[in-house]
């Protein structure tokens, strides 16, 4: 058999320059696929953090059935905010429940530290009320969040 001497192969600098392409191309691959989770993350870290500094809860609930108007309630609610967060509360909703169904309605004042503030007259298609759930809006960058809280439920009768 014959053999040719000036046969080569690949290079060790060639074979070296493949591998370190080969790595930095997987390193930019899983950077951007860690980088889109930590983005993904840090907004729920805003909001684990804005929810447990936000303090707000029912001071006061007036509510009168409405004459003429079957299963219909005007309510005058007071909300108190009791921290001094530096996290805007834009908004606020009030479910109003009875042992049947709920209703949801829009408390549509934002609130500042320490402020207390009553709104205008809730018109609640609901009678007999026994429950209402706040569910508190903190702004967090350019969107409004939403904070559950499992202790900003409080029971009546408020009608």
């Amino acid at each position: 058999m014959l053999y040719k001497k000036d046969k080569k192969g690949l290079s060790t600098v060639v074979t070296t320059l493949i591998i370190i392409l080969l790595v930095l191309v997987a390193i930019g691959i899983i950077w951007v696929v860690i980088r889109g989770l930590i983005d993904q993350s840090s907004g729920q870290i805003d909001l684990l953090t804005a929810c447990p500094q936000v303090d707000v809860s029912v001071k006061s609930v007036a509510c009168t059935a409405v004459v003429g108007a079957a299963d219909t309630s005007d309510c005058l609610v007071t909300l108190e905010r009791k921290d001094s967060a530096d996290y805007a509360v834009t908004n606020a909703k009030l479910v109003f429940s009875n042992t049947s169904k709920s209703n949801t309605v829009q408390f549509g004042l934002g609130l500042v530290q320490l402020e207390s503030k009553t709104s205008a007259s809730l018109n609640v298609v609901l009678n007999s009320i026994s429950i209402i759930e706040l569910k508190v809006y903190p702004q967090l960058g350019d969107a409004e969040e939403i904070c559950n809280n499992p202790s900003d439920t409080f029971e009546g009768p408020f009608v």
